[in-house]
């Protein structure tokens, strides 16, 4: 069953699910926010929850991810253009 994951990265805990394109979803996974750690460990956080969300189900397909994160986003590029220091660093971060 091909899937994408959505990611809600906050500045507390990064939470995620699968979802296909019926409206299933699988169950929400979170992990704390490493918020000051910089923006290698954040990155990291979310590829744990998205590996979380899809993990012990042979049957998914992971097709796409979808991430809403803080801070003004370049959606041509990827990048954080501005953000507040509540994630240290993470301005300039390619998502």
């Amino acid at each position: 069953m091909n899937v994408v994951v959505g990611v809600d990265l906050g500045g507390t805990k990064v939470a995620g699910s699968w979802v296909d394109r019926d409206g299933g979803a699988g169950s929400v996974v979170s992990v704390p926010t490493p918020a000051h750690s910089g923006p290698d460990a954040i990155l990291d956080a979310v590829a744990r929850v998205v590996r979380q969300a899809v993990e012990g189900n042979d049957q998914l397909v992971l097709c796409a991810v979808g991430i809403g994160t803080a801070g003004v986003v370049d959606v041509s590029t990827g990048s954080i253009v501005s953000a507040t220091d509540a994630l240290t660093g993470w301005a300039g971060t390619d998502v």
